[in-house]
């Protein structure tokens, strides 16, 4: 961008404000979970919103260098626990943090700037706040939502929400009051472990019918732990992922948690099954 053009969208911005709205989630989406750090570390997307803008711009650029032309760039967050969310919150669910909320802000309009698409995910699996505490939560959500929603591309209930589910009704609930709270999020969805199975009840995510109706996408981690996907290979990729296919609609399916190591030969192998299964998208 000229000296020129960055002044003048500078003075737009200052006499309208930011227009910047959210990029739209594709029919075909790359998602990466996983990405390797200035210092060769393995990390994950979850903890964007809490990250220098050095590895934001690394994240982007990541994303982007692996999403082929006819798909949507896209990446999963965090927006609780306060760490890896970023700090939004002074005191959850009823205060936020300013600076946080500016940062974050910042931060998703690069996103999209650079036209990859924003998931955001309010809770995680091994943390509290808990997604099955959603209710009470709805209001200081909305806040949220006031200030920085139009930049969400979509909304995740919580990673692997298969472990806390007591019941299909409550799964279902819990998702419709993410669009309750977030209501101009044009998708909502939940992150779901094939064959996880909940703490507190006889609940796995195994069927159409342990599948919410009520949801537009599911980031998907097969059943086995990430760092076996070597191990794993296309074939036992493809083994598992033809089963889930026969069992739940393709549309929804984005496959997001089966290989740990980010840029290794195996996954780009893998990437190439699974970009010709026509599901929704991969990572």
């Amino acid at each position: 961008m000229s000296g020129i053009l960055e002044w003048i969208v500078e003075l737009i911005r200052r006499i309208f404000g930011d227009t910047t709205r959210a990029v739209v989630l594709g029919e075909s989406v790359c998602c990466p979970l996983f990405w390797r750090d200035a210092n060769g570390k393995i990390r994950s997307t979850w903890d964007y919103l809490a990250m220098s803008a050095a590895e934001q711009q690394r994240v982007r650029s990541w994303v982007k260098d692996r999403t082929h032309a006819d798909e949507t760039p896209a990446i999963a967050f965090l927006l609780t626990p306060n760490g890896p969310g970023g700090n939004l919150f002074l005191r959850f669910p009823d205060e936020l943090n300013d600076a946080a909320v500016e940062a974050a802000e910042a931060a998703l309009q690069d996103l999209a700037r650079d036209g990859i698409a924003a998931i955001a995910t309010l809770y995680t699996d091994d943390a509290t706040p808990r997604w099955w505490d959603i209710g009470p939560h709805i209001a200081g959500w909305r806040q949220l939502d006031k200030r920085i929603g139009k930049l969400f591309s979509a909304a995740a209930l919580s990673i692997e929400s298969n472990e806390g589910v007591r019941s299909m009704e409550q799964l279902t609930r819990c998702l419709d009051a993410v669009r309750e709270a977030f209501p101009g999020v044009k998708e909502v969805g939940t992150h779901l472990q094939w064959n996880g199975g909940s703490e507190f009840s006889a609940y796995r995510w195994t069927s159409y019918q342990t599948t919410p109706l009520n949801l537009e996408f599911v980031l998907v981690e097969n059943s086995w732990h990430p760092a076996e996907g070597d191990r794993r290979g296309v074939a036992g990729l493809k083994q598992e992922c033809e089963i889930i296919m026969t069992r739940i609609p393709r549309g929804r399916l984005i496959w997001h948690e089966y290989n740990l190591a980010p840029d290794g030969k195996t996954l780009d192998a893998q990437r190439v099954y699974l970009r010709g299964t026509g599901t929704r998208g991969l990572g």
